[in-house]
């Protein structure tokens, strides 16, 4: 996944008290998390927490392959 990059990058770069940065999510994880208010909009309460975030990282690899062919 050669493209995995913030999801909201941004021209202004700032450093805390603590350290360098933090850039927030990746686009994976926004992926994921669109993916997770999918599932859950008609979610099955037989479906585990567990269960729901391996499939929406799946799905969100998915998308990432296939954004970068």
């Amino acid at each position: 996944m050669k493209n995995n990059m913030p999801a909201y990058p941004s021209q202004e770069l700032y450093q805390d008290y603590y350290g360098p940065m933090n850039e927030g999510m990746t686009l994976r994880d926004y992926f994921a998390g669109q993916v997770i208010m999918g599932i859950w909009a008609g979610r099955s309460d037989s479906v585990t927490y567990d269960d729901t975030a391996r499939w929406a990282y799946a799905q969100a690899d998915a998308m990432m392959e296939a954004r970068d062919k």
